[in-house]
């Protein structure tokens, strides 16, 4: 057995994932009702669900979805997810917890950035952590504002979904 003091180095975590590039046959599967019905006819779906459950599976497709997009592409300090993926979240659930965590961020990171506004501190990240928790509570109007600012004060991760809070804002006038 080897303990820390037998090995030649200290034991390291690497954090960085491997890069891993979608197949062709992911690009061509990902769109289309082609797809879904790939995906609910599938041997692996065939194998382990019963028949039962077989019949829901076009349902799941979207949720499928998110997970290939997630495991898909190597997103090195940027958001774990696409806008387009965050928006269908955010439209078609209630989640609050999952959006966040896809954008890096969480309830404690955002206490933490509204107690930084309130002092003063109006940093593009403290913008754009309060934005980012704005758009999943669905306040697509305050989202939209504090967005904007994180972009304004030189956030740039701020500015691909400021544009989607921008487009929900204007549609939940509607």
């Amino acid at each position: 057995m080897l303990s820390k003091q037998t090995l030649p180095k200290p034991l390291r975590c690497w954090t960085k994932p491997a890069v891993r590039e979608p197949s062709s046959l992911i690009v061509q599967a990902l769109g289309g009702s082609a797809a879904v019905r790939s995906f609910a006819t599938s041997r692996y779906i065939q194998r382990q669900l019963p028949p039962e459950l077989q019949q829901h599976t076009p349902e799941w497709f979207a949720t499928q979805h998110v997970l290939d997009d997630l495991l898909a592409e190597e997103r090195e300090g940027e958001t774990m997810a696409s806008p387009e993926t965050i928006r269908s979240l955010l439209t078609t659930t209630q989640l609050r917890t999952f959006p966040r965590l896809l954008l890096r961020s969480n309830p404690w990171l955002e206490d933490a950035a509204r107690a930084a506004l309130a002092e003063g501190h109006r940093t593009g990240d403290a913008l754009r952590v309060t934005g980012i928790g704005a758009l999943c509570d669905r306040d697509y109007v305050r989202a939209r504002t504090l967005l904007h600012d994180a972009v304004r004060a030189g956030s740039r991760e701020a500015e691909p979904y400021e544009m989607l809070a921008a487009e929900l804002a204007g549609s939940q006038k509607k």
